[in-house]
């Protein structure tokens, strides 16, 4: 079955994807530098930031799936949802399941 593209028309849903990339940016690059985890505090900083991200993230995958709900799909039937961008829009990429992948549904 071919992928579904959905693109992200919603202003909100668009900064929300943006902050949560953001979030990983930062996380990636203080876990980059070495030097930082001997600093005081620097560990409650690094749950800090990791517990920010993982709320953006939530916020970011709900907001996904109430777009794929708005636009008619069954959020029931999906296999993975992928991010990309097209001429600077995000767009939501769902392969959904086939009935070949219906019997692998639970692992």
């Amino acid at each position: 079955m071919a992928d579904i593209r959905l693109p992200i028309t919603s202003p909100v849903h668009a900064a929300r994807l943006s902050r949560w990339y953001g979030g990983l940016v930062v996380l990636d690059a203080l876990k980059a530098v070495a030097d930082f985890d001997k600093l005081p505090g620097f560990a409650l900083a690094m749950a800090t930031v990791e517990r920010e991200v993982a709320t953006m993230h939530s916020a970011a995958v709900t907001q996904n799936l109430q777009a794929l709900v708005r636009a008619g799909h069954d959020i029931t039937a999906v296999i993975s949802i992928d991010l990309e961008y097209e001429a600077g829009q995000p767009v939501l990429v769902v392969k959904p399941m086939d009935l070949a992948d219906s019997g692998n549904a639970d692992g």
